[in-house]
């Protein structure tokens, strides 16, 4: 597990399914969900939830999904807007 809950992150880089920690908690940081993190709706599972997000992590901006869990504000800009 990697616990980078709370740091003000607003985006992440790509983490590889192979060799990396199977729960990564994000919590408290403010995610800018505008195209910048497809890999991680690329990442989800067939229910379309990420398995390595078990916190809730949200959206920050855009403020259209402010506030939204982070794989709905993901899918919903990416299907509106990316």
């Amino acid at each position: 597990m990697v616990n980078l809950a709370g740091n003000f992150l607003t985006t992440l880089p790509f983490i590889p399914l192979t060799g990396v920690p199977q729960e990564i908690l994000l919590e408290g940081n403010q995610f800018d969900c505008r195209c910048k993190l497809p890999w991680i709706i690329n990442d989800s599972n067939e229910k379309g939830d990420n398995q390595r997000f078990y916190d809730e992590p949200k959206c920050a901006t855009p403020e259209n999904v402010k506030d939204f869990p982070l794989m709905k504000g993901l899918r919903f800009v990416d299907q509106t807007f990316c």
